[in-house]
């Protein structure tokens, strides 16, 4: 079953950076999760059932900041309060056995996703139902290495101007298709889908052409990749983007972009 654990603290931070009150998670152990208090000592805190670790612990949390949880010890996160987190730079990062996650807020004062869930190598799906991305300008490696989803649909979403999302797709290797959100004057995009080898399908009607040359390696290593959706505006970058890479596309009237073979 796992250890539930519950950290009731609403001042809990993880890297020095603000996290969630009444977050809830379950690790892959039994019997314990090792936790680090302040950044040097290590506590090995015991099974807990649906009770809060301020009061079962065998260090009570009387001073939450700074605790550091053991990412790969998390397989399920149950419960995530983040409707005024400002950022969400590695929130994520490292759980690589982590296989769920709940529907969850980013909120419209959110500016950052880098490294969001960069690593989370189990994770099975990503609900972006309740995020508003509107703010949004920073989206580093925020999906890389997600190597179990097969499909990320951020297409109703619109993410802030002079977005750089250089290397957010990178290395998800199961990866088929992705609905990108609209983005208006998205500034860098260098390797956003290196290495996604298992890449069928791309949606960029929504997404404009970029404002820098900074495109090198956009679809590098991405050899299933065969149909791209745009618009009038952007089809030929994206041409030439795949040709960048070695592969070649021709639209047909609807600007959709098909691999030749």
């Amino acid at each position: 079953m796992g250890t539930r654990v519950i950290i009731p603290n609403s001042d809990f931070s993880r890297n020095g950076m603000p996290f969630y009150k009444d977050m809830v998670f379950i690790t892959n152990s039994d019997t314990t999760v090792n936790v680090l208090f302040n950044n040097s000592e290590s506590v090995s805190i015991s099974a807990i059932e649906d009770v809060p670790c301020g009061i079962d612990c065998p260090v009570p949390f009387t001073s939450a900041a700074n605790i550091l949880i053991d990412n790969t010890a998390i397989k399920e996160i149950v419960n995530i309060n983040s409707e005024n987190v400002n950022t969400f730079d590695s929130a994520f990062q490292g759980m690589t056995n982590l296989k769920k996650i709940p529907p969850f807020v980013v909120s419209n004062s959110c500016t950052v996703l880098d490294r969001i869930l960069y690593g989370c190598r189990n994770l099975e799906y990503i609900d972006a139902k309740n995020w508003d991305l509107s703010r949004c300008t920073t989206f580093f490696y925020a999906f890389a290495v997600c190597q179990n989803i097969e499909h990320i649909d951020l297409s109703k979403k619109k993410i802030g101007g002079y977005a750089i999302l250089t290397d957010s797709f990178r290395s998800c290797t199961k990866l088929k298709s992705v609905r990108m959100p609209k983005a208006e004057l998205p500034y860098r995009i260098m390797e956003m889908f290196s290495n996604c080898t298992a890449l069928e399908e791309i949606d960029f009607t929504q997404f404009d052409v970029p404002v820098t040359e900074q495109h090198a390696g956009l679809f590098g290593n991405c050899p299933s990749l065969t149909t791209m959706y745009c618009n009038s505006s952007n089809y030929q970058y994206f041409i030439a983007r795949a040709a960048d890479a070695g592969y070649s596309f021709s639209a047909d009237n609807n600007y959709v972009l098909h691999k030749n073979t």
